[in-house]
């Protein structure tokens, strides 16, 4: 219906009507339509702007009004579902239940699954799947590397103790050989000043000297000879160790070699299966284990979300429900009276709120198409612009 044909129609009088609750801008925005005292209706430019808000507030209002009717015939769609629902024969009834109550335990599960904490991190959880039963073999692979390695740590260690044992004898043996050739020096030292002694108690003192040669060489004999044996045994100890160190130094850079061989392998195999070591890379593959049972069985409630959500539907379906979809969010209520109870509640007063909005709606627009009236009442002067003014508006709101 035109806006003409509503502009000057008296409205027929149903007695009075309770006024719409209406929010604080809405009351400020009635209030700036109603205030026409601030206007200067002689001033074009104010008197325009004033007819021109007015035809602003009717098509915001109207626009409201549709989407509020859309809104409310929805509701009432819903509320009507609810009786054919309710309806239902009892075989239907039954097997609809049975359907609603396999979906809510479904959800239910899902909403646990969702929530629980996982064991591993997606990224961990695709690293390991990718895998497979290969981990295993990785897992032992690593394992012997990582015991290799501490089997040739150690036996570095007992090489570097042997090392330093040999050095020590070695050293032992060369102070040994030092202190030996200064006592032979001692003793030739001794023997010397003892001949010295002798001459001059012999040419000197004209006394028998002939048993002190005898003994001071004797005595020479015996600490030379067993100095000798001495130095050759502490020679042939030195030989000994340097001999026995060589061979230690050797085996120690052939068993670095392996070691150094062993630790790039391991840091190889750490960086390809992106783990720090055997046990970590152990204890993700049985949280897998764990993980991927847990997972199949979210899969299989899904699939089993699905396939009775599809027959819910398909058997909703059949008695033209409205929105059989929206009984997928609500399947409670599909076997529970008291959830069915709170749906209509909360659709009644969806529906009420709905239906105040579209009273405010109507008596906005009707307030501003009567603001205009008046306003061609009393200002007959500007009668035909005004007209032209809501004319226009009319055609292009193509109306």
């Amino acid at each position: 219906m035109g806006f003409w044909q509503t502009l000057f129609r008296r409205k027929k009088n149903n007695g009075p009507q309770a006024e719409p609750e209406l929010s604080e801008n809405e009351r400020e925005l009635t209030d700036i339509l109603l205030d026409r005292a601030q206007f200067d209706m002689s001033d074009d430019a104010q008197r325009i702007a004033y007819v021109e808000s007015c035809l602003e507030q009717i098509h915001e209002a109207q626009q409201h009004m549709d989407e509020y009717q859309k809104e409310y015939a929805t509701v009432n769609a819903y509320l009507e579902d609810i009786e054919r629902v309710e309806n239902l024969p009892g075989d239907a009834k039954a097997v609809v239940c049975e359907e609603a109550k396999a979906i809510w335990s479904l959800n239910a599960d899902h909403d646990t699954f969702k929530k629980r904490k996982l064991m591993l991190k997606d990224g961990t959880f695709q690293k390991i799947d990718q895998l497979g039963e290969e981990t295993v073999d990785v897992i032992q692979k690593i394992k012997e590397a990582e015991e290799y390695q501490q089997l040739v740590r150690s036996d570095l260690q007992k090489l570097e103790a042997q090392k330093q044992a040999y050095m020590y004898r070695k050293q032992e043996a060369k102070i040994g050989l030092a202190n030996y050739r200064g006592m032979a020096q001692i003793c030739i030292f001794a023997v010397f000043a003892c001949i010295s002694v002798l001459l001059v108690l012999q040419f000197g003192f004209e006394l028998e000297a002939k048993i002190g040669y005898i003994l001071t060489a004797a005595m020479a004999a015996i600490i030379l000879t067993i100095l000798y044996l001495k130095y050759q045994e502490t020679l042939h100890e030195l030989d000994s160790a340097s001999g026995n160190l060589n061979k230690i130094i050797l085996l120690q850079n052939r068993v670095k070699i392996r070691y150094v061989n062993n630790t790039n392998l391991l840091d190889f195999l750490y960086l390809k299966y992106d783990t720090p070591n055997a046990a970590t890379l152990e204890k993700e593959w049985e949280n897998y284990l764990k993980e991927k049972e847990i997972r199949q069985h979210m899969i299989r409630t899904e699939e089993n979300l699905d396939y009775h959500e599809q027959e819910l539907v398909r058997m909703l379906r059949k008695y033209n429900l409205f929105d059989p979809f929206v009984w997928l969010r609500q399947a409670q209520a599909l076997y529970e009276p008291k959830e069915m109870v709170e749906v209509r509640h909360s659709l009644i007063m969806r529906r009420q709120k709905i239906r105040r909005q579209i009273e405010y709606s109507t008596q906005n627009a009707q307030r501003a198409q009567n603001i205009i009236k008046d306003l061609v009442g009393d200002y007959p002067q500007y009668a035909n612009e005004i007209l032209k003014m809501v004319s226009d508006w009319e055609e292009k709101e193509g109306r």
